[in-house]
């Protein structure tokens, strides 16, 4: 058997490398080959990345300390790729250029959805509409105490022209104080991103409700809104069609309530009925109420108990609906 000597092995390994350079030359150069070999780069982008992949990138590049439970169950469950996982952990480190590695793994291991959103279409226009309305530093606190801040939908699109629309709006018609407008910024930033129209809708739909009882006027229902806005912003991201009168009407009907006890109900609820759903929980809690009254008063001394106890015990004791 013949064994290669030292210069056969070096003319050997010359010709492969001269071999290879040439065939890559050649693929680089073609422009057929340069489109398939974009197309790999390409399909290499978009592949999934493996839940392993994901957090061995998040804990080299931020350490272990903290809490991943969160991330770890949220990344075996979403299917992510790299390729959003390092745009988004860049655009954190950007937005925070002064926080530590431990701050900008605390929105991760709170909030890991943040890991899914676009960089571009969502999380900026976002970041950019919350620093404008809370400044920089308290930006960062608020950030900090609810990094779910920054996945709230709808934020920062044409932002500024809305902000001041729904403070002039507040300030106008509910002689909203600065202090107060201040408050409401701090704890629903939603409300001052939309346009001022499904505002409107939703105040003025409450105040017509309120209005109709004889015991209301303007200013009373005015004040009434104007807390609500405060005590439960939530309500007034929802829609008038969809939610707030379907909700009202079930109570109308279910309960046999006229517009009077309607005005009263919410007095009493202070609002927070109108953010139940029908199906989900009014319902079943009122059909909850109705087993009860009937196993309480079903000997006949009461013939209609759904139609008149039922009313009476929600009148009565309205803050039972916003009850678990």
């Amino acid at each position: 058997m013949l064994v290669p000597s030292i210069l056969q092995l070096f003319w050997i390994s010359l010709l492969s490398f001269q071999t290879s350079f040439t065939i890559s030359f050649v693929l680089t150069r073609n422009p057929q080959h340069q489109s398939l070999l974009k197309c790999e780069n390409n399909v290499q982008e978009t592949l999934v990345a493996t839940p392993k992949q994901i957090l061995h990138f998040l804990t080299t590049r931020y350490g272990n300390d903290g809490d991943w439970t969160r991330a770890r169950n949220y990344v075996y469950r979403a299917k992510l790729t790299m390729k959003q996982v390092e745009e988004v952990t860049h655009f954190l480190e950007e937005t925070f250029p002064a926080s530590s590695t431990n701050e900008v793994a605390a929105i991760i291991q709170s909030s890991p959805r943040i890991l899914r959103k676009n960089t571009a279409t969502y999380l900026m226009p976002t970041a950019t509409f919350l620093q404008d309305l809370y400044g920089d530093r308290l930006f960062r606190e608020a950030i900090g105490r609810n990094p779910n801040l920054l996945l709230v939908s709808g934020l920062g699109y044409n932002n500024a022209h809305h902000t001041e629309d729904v403070e002039c709006f507040l300030h106008e018609s509910f002689n909203m104080s600065k202090a107060a407008v201040k408050k409401l910024k701090k704890s629903a930033p939603f409300v001052f991103s939309r346009s001022l129209s499904p505002l409107q809708d939703v105040t003025s739909f409450l105040t017509s409700q309120l209005l109709k009882s004889n015991q209301t006027n303007v200013p009373k229902a005015t004040r009434w809104v104007s807390k609500l806005l405060l005590g439960y912003p939530q309500l007034f991201y929802l829609s008038v069609d969809s939610n707030l009168e379907p909700r009202i009407e079930f109570l109308r009907e279910s309960c046999n309530l006229n517009d009077e006890q309607i005005a009263s109900l919410l007095y009493k609820a202070g609002g927070s009925i109108l953010g139940l759903s029908v199906e989900d929980n009014l319902k079943p809690k009122l059909e909850f109420l109705f087993q009860l009254l009937q196993a309480g008063y079903g000997n006949g001394r009461h013939t209609d108990i759904k139609g008149n106890l039922l009313k009476k015990c929600i009148l009565s004791h309205a803050s039972i609906l916003g009850l678990s």
